[in-house]
């Protein structure tokens, strides 16, 4: 009998072994899941010109977690972004590599 996994396990294993591949310990759980949901899963191609994503797909995309996409909007260092509406976060795709440029990431 084959027994089947969620794509969360697979995911938690594969990100725990991740981990032990690199001389981590992780001891409960709670610190495996923590470890796959702070990893964004990179896009597979770059959003098109002229287009607004969201702090989800952005993070995908440069490699930065959405927490520290937040802690860059306190700041005038971050990417550049309108606010829509009371809580939704957009960020232009063209001002986003602009300012990557300027970092040297892009």
């Amino acid at each position: 009998m084959v027994t089947r996994r969620s794509h969360g396990a697979v995911a938690v294993e594969r990100a725990a072994q991740v981990a032990l591949d690199a001389g981590l310990i992780l001891r409960h759980r709670a610190q495996r899941r923590s470890l796959v949901r702070a990893a964004p899963a990179p896009l597979t191609h770059e959003p098109p010109h002229g287009a607004w994503i969201d702090d989800r797909k952005l993070a995908a995309w440069i490699g930065l977690s959405r927490a520290r996409l937040q802690a860059l909007r306190r700041t005038p260092h971050g990417p550049p972004f309108v606010r829509v509406g009371k809580r939704a976060i957009r960020y232009s795709t063209d001002a986003v590599r602009r300012w990557l440029a300027t970092r040297g990431g892009g």
